[in-house]
């Protein structure tokens, strides 16, 4: 093994184990350039020296991380992403996984930096930095569907005004309204259409239709006049 006076080892030591290769060059990260590759969301760590790949580390979003083909959903939770150390050319190497890597998320749609992974709906952005290199990776949070169950109407009685309408639903654990859609009413029994609109942003308007039976219970007024041939 070759000492250098700048602390640089060249060589390999052999122990009573086996070989064990220590990089040629030194562990210092001053002397690492790195290369960041938006095609694979990846800075690369390579020694300044000897070239050599001294490791990596890729960023996942909350859209890939375990499922490719997953779509991220309000559901009151932190999305979270993460990164992954990846192991360079040489054997024992902790060179880039001693880096830190802290992430940064950003709100797409007024630019606010956020203290924490995002929650709420939304398109958002992680970025990773390394040194002056960085990778960054949109996603959505999409809205959550909206369940209210079976949506029943009272019987009405002699009106035609919509404000009338008295609906329910048999599932009442999202807060929000529950509302007529349509602006016209007839007597009988037809159906119409409803709509809910959560008061969570983070839901989705749901709507569907529901039978109305409204009577006319007031009898008709006749009047008439008398021909006495006069």
């Amino acid at each position: 093994v070759v000492y250098t006076t700048e602390g640089i080892y060249v060589g390999n030591i052999i122990d009573s184990v086996g070989e064990f290769r220590i990089h040629e060059c030194s562990f210092d990260t001053d002397k690492a350039t790195y290369i960041a590759d938006e095609s694979t969301d990846t800075i690369f760590a390579v020694c300044d020296i000897c070239g050599k790949d001294m490791g990596s580390v890729m960023l996942y979003s909350p859209v890939n991380n375990g499922a490719t083909d997953q779509e991220l959903v309000y559901d009151g939770t932190m999305k979270e992403a993460r990164w992954e150390y990846l192991a360079g050319q040489y054997t024992g190497s902790d060179f880039i996984d001693r880096v830190v890597c802290p992430l940064v998320y950003v709100n797409v749609e007024n630019g606010e930096i956020l203290s924490d992974p995002p929650v709420n709906v939304g398109n958002y952005l992680v970025a990773l930095t390394i040194d002056d290199q960085t990778v960054s990776i949109e996603f959505p949070i999409n809205k959550i569907q909206t369940y209210i169950g079976d949506v029943t109407a009272e019987v009405l009685n002699d009106t035609l005004n919509v404000e009338d309408v008295v609906l329910h639903r048999t599932e009442d654990m999202i807060a929000g309204s529950l509302v007529l859609a349509d602006t016209e009413l007839q007597y009988g029994t037809h159906t119409y259409n409803w709509r809910f609109i959560p008061e969570n942003p983070n839901y989705e308007v749901t709507e569907g239709t529901v039978s109305i039976t409204i009577n006319d219970t007031i009898a008709p007024t006749l009047s008439y006049k008398i021909d006495n041939g006069a």
